[in-house]
């Protein structure tokens, strides 16, 4: 028996709205694994930056490979407080 679903819990649940919520919140976290959820989102999410930053920076290398103007501005900008 879980300890939400313990006579002495469930009585508490009756006579107090806000605690049902939180059990029922706590509940459906755990059912929907939504731990593991967020860590392997986040941690995918890092995984699909990288390469994208790296191709942004390699493009952007190409593009400003004879344009030291540009490439000053950008660097100065970057450096600007």
């Amino acid at each position: 028996m879980a300890w939400t679903t313990g006579d002495r819990m469930m009585d508490l649940r009756a006579k107090h709205p806000a605690i049902e919520v939180g059990v029922d919140t706590l509940d459906g976290w755990r059912r929907h694994i939504s731990g593991r959820n967020a860590s392997v989102l986040a941690f995918f999410g890092f995984l699909s930056i990288f390469p994208l930053m790296l191709a942004a920076t390699t493009i952007l290398g190409l593009v400003l490979k004879n344009n030291q103007e540009l490439q000053q501005r950008i660097i100065d900008g970057a450096l600007a407080d």
